[in-house]
């Protein structure tokens, strides 16, 4: 396989979009935050061959391109010909058994289930010069629970990962303001072929703009605020009994929506600018969001965790900003809340990572649109024997929006919510065939799925806490999202 990389003229992904009619199985990841370590580039996967859809125990291949696919199918059925339930042009399907495990860390990440189809992959293809190529897509909450044991309760509707292998990805460099269009294929004449169309799409002046305008209605929150409350009181108790230190309890948000979530996207990036911005049509689902958080972020085999906790609202002038924020840094509540999420990130690492786990940051305050949050940054170096997909798996899912420790804390999710979490503490992103994961935790984010719009926003509950305060946390966190879909509210 080559890799034919192109200058190109466009200026953003908006542009990208519009000239290219892409409206379907497209990821874009990108960011408004730009430092030394990232924030330089956002990237735009369109046009994949194959997609992957796991839950429990199937697993689908859709097949877009076969003759672009057939490298990546003939190595799954060499390795899972025993798993292969149907096969066609179309679509393959994989019943794969997930099969216990002894403990021990190998064991643990090689551990037989869907999941190994991604492994796999990632293994066969390796390669030690960067690349693009690579999966792009969603983990969702659920995904965790192939490798852990978690009493389940209620069954999702939402795919445990959603993702497309993308061999056509645009760079876009906001520090040079170039763009590069990176093509993947199995010959050069064949790369140039598809360069051409593409470019030339690109270099037109008129381009299609029949995108129907965002309208969303019946927006409800649950559980209600009293019903919250006694959540919130519940799980005191369990912190109070020794059960967990920490757990975090979700609200949901539902609505109906109808014409395109594009422009709702865009409004959301002005409202509330983060550092993981999204958009991902996954055929048939939309998932936008602004996350603050990494999820785990692997490059040059170093591996990078950022836990958030401690939140407090903004102030309407800069004086109650700063007195804000003082407050937060003051607060032995929130501090609490990062020591243990900082705990839980070098207990993880540590279990894949070479001796020496770093801190490189202590309760700095970052500042949002709506709210303040205390942040760390936690590192290590990968053992030879561990990916960097395999640090993904190791770190399910982030201490930020389950609690410590996290399989006590997930026990009492699945008891005490009445939703199903579906993506909401999942995470997105990218792992590449160089072992590089780029991927964000799944929060402040929208699911789009059959017109049904679903948002959810948690609280850090600990034994100090109060069911009023739990609330207002949930509002704060909502406040971007509820202020993003104002302008598309039907009046």
């Amino acid at each position: 396989m080559i890799t034919l990389q192109k200058s190109i003229s466009i200026n953003s992904p908006d542009q990208a979009l519009l000239k290219l009619n892409l409206k379907d199985k497209i990821c874009l990841f990108e960011s408004t935050e730009i430092t030394e370590e990232g924030g330089q580039l956002s990237v735009l996967g369109f046009d994949p061959p194959l997609e992957f859809k796991g839950k429990n125990d199937t697993c689908e291949i859709i097949i877009f391109h076969e003759e672009r696919a057939q490298p990546f199918l003939d190595v799954l059925e060499t390795k899972f010909s025993k798993f292969i339930q149907s096969k066609n042009n179309e679509k393959w399907t994989l019943e794969i058994p997930k099969l216990e495990f002894k403990g021990s860390e190998n064991e643990r990440v090689e551990r037989q289930n869907t999941a190994q189809i991604i492994r796999t992959l990632l293994k066969e293809f390796k390669t030690e010069e960067k690349t693009y190529l690579g999966l792009y897509g969603a983990f969702s909450y659920y995904f965790v629970y192939q490798f852990e044991e978690i009493k389940r309760k209620k069954e999702s509707s939402t795919d445990d990962f959603h993702l497309f292998l993308f061999d056509t990805v645009i760079e876009f460099n906001h520090i040079s303001k170039k763009s590069e269009l990176f093509i993947y294929r199995e010959n050069e004449q064949i790369a140039e072929e598809y360069f051409s169309e593409i470019n030339s799409k690109l270099q037109q002046n008129e381009y299609s703009q029949n995108s129907k305008p965002a309208k969303i209605t019946n927006i409800n929150y649950s559980p209600s605020d009293e019903e919250f409350k006694k959540q919130v009181e519940k799980a005191i108790e369990y912190c109070n009994l020794g059960e967990f230190m920490e757990v975090v309890i979700s609200r949901k948000i539902t609505g109906n929506i109808q014409g395109e979530p594009y422009e709702i996207y865009k409004n959301y990036k002005k409202v509330n600018p983060s550092p993981y911005l999204f958009y991902f049509e996954l055929n048939g689902e939309t998932l936008l969001g602004a996350s603050p958080e990494i999820m785990v972020k692997c490059q040059n085999r170093k591996v990078t965790l950022k836990p958030i906790s401690g939140t407090v609202r903004r102030g309407t002038n800069p004086l109650e900003d700063h007195i804000n924020m003082m407050n937060l840094l003051n607060s032995e509540k929130e501090k609490a809340e990062l020591d243990m999420l900082i705990d839980l990130g070098r207990n993880d690492l540590s279990r894949i990572c070479k001796a020496g786990i770093n801190i490189e940051q202590y309760r700095s305050v970052e500042k949002y649109s709506h709210v303040y949050h205390t942040i760390a940054k936690v590192s290590g170096t990968l053992e030879d024997e561990f990916s960097g997909f395999d640090a993904l798996i190791n770190c399910l899912n982030a201490g930020t929006l389950t609690g410590a420790p996290k399989i006590a804390a997930m026990n009492f999710i699945e008891e005490v919510e009445s939703h199903e979490r579906g993506y909401y503490g999942g995470s997105v992103g990218f792992v590449t065939f160089d072992g590089e994961v780029n991927t964000a935790i799944t929060i402040r984010t929208v699911h789009i799925e059959n017109e049904n719009l679903n948002y959810l926003s948690g609280a850090t509950l600990l034994y100090e806490s109060t069911p009023e305060g739990e609330l207002d946390e949930t509002h704060n966190k909502a406040a971007a999202f509820m202020k993003a879909i104002e302008p598309f509210l039907e009046k």
